[in-house]
């Protein structure tokens, strides 16, 4: 999972904001999350929580894409701390337009 998430913040000049990689062993479900992210913005930090048991499910394509996802979700940490309201349908938005950002890196990163 590092050398994953390593190469993702190399690809994206991410040197710039520190990421601490964590893990846990939550049980594996249908409604597990391969990855949790926290960002505390002001000070260009995040904290990445790795689910264990769903990446050990996870090709590497795999895990590098949902690592692509989770440092939108990082760089966004402003808009969605303090900007958008904490209402379900906001989750539901920051949701569809990480992932949206997400695939178009991912599709330019395959054309480098």
């Amino acid at each position: 999972m590092l050398s994953i998430t390593a190469a993702v913040e190399a690809a994206l000049g991410l040197d710039w904001i520190a990421v601490k990689q964590r893990f846990n062993m939550d049980p594996a479900d249908e409604d597990a999350t391969t990855c949790a992210t926290d960002t505390i913005w002001k000070y260009r930090y995040a904290h990445m929580t790795w689910n264990l048991n769903s990446v050990a499910s996870c090709t590497n394509q795999q895990l590098f894409e949902v690592a692509v996802h989770e440092y939108v979700h990082v760089m966004m940490g402003p808009l969605k701390d303090r900007i958008l309201p904490d209402e379900p349908w906001v989750v539901d938005l920051e949701e569809f337009v990480t992932e949206t950002i997400a695939r178009s890196i991912l599709g330019l990163l395959e054309l480098a």
